[in-house]
């Protein structure tokens, strides 16, 4: 009876079809060439991402010595700027516009010969 409703149900069961044997290719065989292109493929990801690294540190480096030179040029602009600024001539137009005059005469102050007396 078993048998007779299995027959007559939607489910069919069907053999197995046989995977082909490939010539000669065991599974041990084929599991090691898998292993080796895998490891194969690590290494070629591994050193593509170093040459990957290798470029962008070339980048960063060519990029600070750009930005070295402008703080190199912009340094020597601003020592320019403080020796113009330090210069007699600007000192004297400096302190005539704000109003300041040349002393004419001088007065000391004369101390004791700081012994107690």
């Amino acid at each position: 009876m078993s048998s007779r409703l299995l027959s007559e149900t939607l489910l069919t069961f069907r053999p197995r079809p046989e995977i082909p044997i490939f010539s000669g290719v065991s599974r041990a065989v084929a599991r090691r060439v898998m292993v080796v292109l895998t490891l194969l493929g690590l290494l070629l990801f591994l050193y593509l991402a170093e040459v990957s690294q290798g470029t962008t540190t070339a980048f960063d480096i060519e990029q600070m010595e750009m930005e070295f030179h402008q703080l190199q040029e912009r340094n020597q602009a601003l020592e320019a700027q403080i020796a113009a600024r330090e210069s007699p001539t600007h000192v004297m137009r400096y302190a005539e516009a704000n109003g300041m005059t040349p002393r004419t005469t001088a007065e000391y102050l004369v101390l004791g010969s700081g012994q107690p007396q």
